[in-house]
């Protein structure tokens, strides 16, 4: 993250006393940073008919909700919210190609742009990975559609970067098993149904 903690914790703080003027200068502060992250998520999805840059970065902001910010406690869990709602963007505009190419009957996806269908299977999977794991959904989301490296998920949860690594790739692997898999399978050392 590019901003100093202390500056954006301190806007936060300004807007939970009630300032306008603050809520305008964070958006100002972190725009450009929301704007790479949504930079490369818009990459991944290789269409941009259907969604750009600054549509991400507005349609996240929307979903932040100007009253969501007066209960931010500081950067990083602003950031948190702010990949939260560019996931939801992104499961949204998958939403809408899926009805799309129903309504003219194709439903193949084209060389250009994900199967929405499994975009909408991995957010399913990462909601059940949330049901059981919450610390494992949240690096994902994070690192998939925050842009966190390690080191500030890290800070953020209050753990190691080595426990922050072993549980990216254990959710790695949950959710590769989980999307192959009729059902999803089970983390190591729990039994099915658990």
């Amino acid at each position: 993250m590019d901003q100093p903690e202390h500056e954006i914790t301190h806007l936060l703080a300004e807007i939970r006393a009630g300032s306008d003027t603050a809520r305008e200068e964070l958006w100002n502060l972190v725009y450009q940073r929301l704007r790479e992250i949504a930079s490369s998520q818009v990459r991944r999805e290789k269409n941009p008919d259907l969604l750009t840059t600054t549509g991400l970065v507005h349609e996240a902001y929307l979903k932040i909700g100007e009253s969501s910010t007066s209960h931010m406690e500081n950067r990083n869990h602003f950031f948190s919210i702010a990949a939260n709602a560019m996931r939801q963007v992104l499961v949204d505009a998958a939403r809408k190609r899926l009805s799309q190419k129903r309504e003219i009957g194709d439903l193949k996806p084209s060389l250009h742009e994900p199967d929405p269908q499994q975009v909408l299977q991995v957010h399913a999977l990462l909601d059940a990975l949330a049901q059981q794991h919450p610390r494992l959904a949240h690096i994902v989301e994070w690192r998939f559609f925050g842009g966190f490296d390690q080191k500030t998920i890290a800070q953020c949860l209050g753990v190691s970067v080595k426990t922050v690594e072993r549980d990216w790739q254990r959710a790695k692997a949950y959710l590769q098993w989980s999307f192959e898999a009729p059902s999803p399978i089970p983390m190591a050392g729990e039994k099915a149904g658990e």
